[in-house]
C-alpha cells in the first residue's frame, strides 16, 4: 500500500491552472472549510468506533482559536445487508454511523456568530453505499406524490441513502417540511428533527466524498424545508460526486419526471447561493459519474450543484442607436421563447456596431417574457450592434480546486490525508 502521508503540501504540481491560491471571496471563510474539513475526518472516526461512538472533539484545531463542543448528536442510516431485502423485514438491514450535527464555539468570534451548527455526512464505507454510488437513475428531489417533480431530479442512490428509514421504510414524502412525517430512522428524519430544534444561529454542512453529495441534499432541504431555523447556511463539499440527474431523449427532450436534473440546479443554486466545492484536480470522483451516459436511445445526464445550466431559450432581440453613438433602447422578440425564470434572468450581451460599453440588465415577467433596460449607453456605436439573449445559472466561481503530489494516484481522494492538509494550507495563506 503506497504512503499517502503525510507529505509536504506543493501548490504548484501541475495542472497550475486549476490550483487555487487565493481563496473566493466571502461568505466562503478558508479558516472554517479547514475546521469543516476536520469535521469530516472525524466521521470516519465515528464509523471506525460504531455505534456506541461518544461524540467528542477535542481534536479539533484551530491556530489562535480555542473551540467548545456542545449539542452535539450523531446521525445513523439503515443500509441492505444483502440485494433484494425486504423492506421492513428486520434482519436484512444493519445500522452504521452516518455522521454527526454538533453546535461549535471559537473563542474568539470569528464572524458575526461566535457559535454555529455543523453538520457532517460520511463518505462511502460500506458495500451496500457502493451500490447506492452506482445507482444513478434520476428520481424527483423533495416530491410530495407519485407524479410530482418535485424540485427536478437527483441521483437515486444518493437521494435513498438520505431519505431511507430504518429497516428499508419510504414514505410516500420523504423530505416532507414536517420531520415527523418522514421516515423514521432516515439520515432526512434526523436532521430535520435536529434542526427544527434550532433558532438563530449559522449552519454549515459539509461532507467528503459521498458525504459530499449527501450534503449538497442536506443544504437544500434545509433551505428548503426548515427556512426559520438559522440565520444563514452553508454547504462546503469536499470530493463530491455528480448529484444532479436526468434523463433525454435522442433529441435532448427531457423525459417528464426524470429529466429535470437543471431544474435541480436552478432550486439549489436559488436556496443554498453560499455553496462551495473543493476538489483535487486529480482526483477521479468529482467527475463521476459521467455528464452523460447512453441508455439505449435514451440519455442520462449528470451535473454538479456549481455547473451552469439553461433556464429559457428563443428570445432574440434587435438594438437602436441614437445619434450621440449610444444604445438606446433594446427591443426583445418573445414569440418564440419558452422558460425563462424570475430566478435567474438572462444576461444581455452587444457585439459589433463600431462603439463599445454598451450594457443592460433583463429581467422577466410573471407571464416569462424578457424585457431589457439599457444601463450604459456606450458610446461610438456607428450601426446597432447585435443582441444576445444569454441564458444560464451558475455558481462556477464556487469551485475550489487544488493539485498537490500525495502519493500514487490513489492518494489523491484521501479526506485525511489530502483534502484537509490543502485545507489547513489555504487557512494559513500557504504561510507554512
Amino acid at each position: 500500500m503506497a504512503n499517502c502521508g503525510p507529505f509536504a503540501f506543493t501548490p504548484l504540481v501541475e495542472p497550475t491552472s486549476n490550483v487555487t491560491h487565493t481563496p473566493p471571496p466571502a461568505p466562503f471563510d478558508p479558516v472554517i472549510a479547514y475546521l469543516l474539513g476536520q469535521c469530516c475526518s472525524l466521521t470516519y472516526a465515528q464509523f471506525d468506533a460504531g455505534l456506541a461512538w461518544v461524540p467528542t472533539f477535542a481534536s479539533l484545531a484551530l491556530s489562535g482559536y480555542s473551540i467548545t463542543a456542545s449539542n452535539a448528536v450523531a446521525f445513523s442510516v439503515y443500509e441492505a445487508n444483502e440485494p433484494g431485502p425486504t423492506a421492513g423485514d428486520v434482519g436484512d438491514y444493519a445500522q452504521v454511523p452516518a455522521g454527526f450535527a454538533v453546535q461549535l464555539t471559537l473563542t474568539p468570534p470569528r464572524g458575526s456568530s461566535p457559535s454555529f451548527v455543523v453538520i457532517a455526512l460520511r463518505g462511502t464505507r460500506t458495500w451496500a453505499e457502493w451500490f447506492q454510488d452506482v445507482d444513478g437513475i434520476p428520481t424527483p428531489f423533495a416530491a410530495t406524490s407519485e407524479f410530482s417533480d418535485g424540485l427536478g431530479s437527483v441521483h437515486a442512490g444518493f437521494y435513498g441513502l438520505y431519505t431511507m428509514g430504518a429497516n428499508g421504510q419510504v414514505v410516500s414524502a420523504p423530505l416532507a417540511s414536517s420531520w415527523t412525517a418522514r421516515a423514521p430512522g432516515s439520515v432526512a428524519y434526523q436532521v430535520g428533527q435536529y434542526v427544527s430544534q434550532l433558532a438563530g444561529l449559522p449552519i454549515y454542512v459539509t461532507g467528503h466524498s459521498l458525504g459530499g453529495a449527501l450534503a449538497a441534499l442536506c443544504a437544500l432541504d434545509i433551505a428548503y424545508n426548515f427556512p426559520g431555523h438559522f440565520t444563514g447556511l452553508a454547504m462546503y463539499s469536499l470530493a463530491s460526486p455528480r448529484v444532479a440527474a436526468g434523463i433525454s431523449d435522442s433529441f435532448g427532450i427531457p423525459i417528464p419526471g426524470l429529466g429535470n436534473e437543471q431544474g435541480f440546479l436552478l432550486q439549489y443554486q436559488r436556496y443554498v447561493p453560499n455553496s462551495y466545492r473543493i476538489v483535487h484536480a486529480a482526483d477521479i470522483v468529482p467527475i463521476l459519474p459521467p455528464s452523460s451516459a447512453a441508455l439505449g436511445p435514451l440519455s442520462v445526464n449528470f451535473a454538479q450543484i456549481t455547473d451552469p445550466f439553461q433556464v429559457g431559450s428563443g428570445a432574440t432581440a434587435t438594438a437602436t442607436i441614437n445619434s450621440a453613438g449610444q444604445v438606446a433602447s433594446v427591443i426583445v422578440e418573445n414569440s418564440k421563447s419558452h422558460g425563462y425564470s424570475s430566478v435567474f434572468p438572462p444576461r444581455v450581451m452587444f457585439s459589433g456596431g463600431g462603439g463599445n460599453g454598451a450594457a443592460a440588465q433583463a429581467s422577466v415577467s410573471f407571464f416569462g417574457n424578457v424585457g431589457v433596460s439599457i444601463t450604459d449607453g456606450g458610446s461610438g456605436y456607428t450601426s446597432a450592434p447585435a443582441v444576445a439573449i444569454v441564458s444560464s445559472g451558475s455558481l462556477q466561481q464556487n469551485v475550489v480546486s487544488f493539485c498537490a503530489q500525495t502519493g500514487d494516484i490513489g492518494c489523491n481522494h484521501g479526506c485525511i490525508n489530502t483534502y484537509v492538509p490543502y485545507l489547513a494550507q489555504l487557512a494559513a495563506g500557504f504561510a507554512s
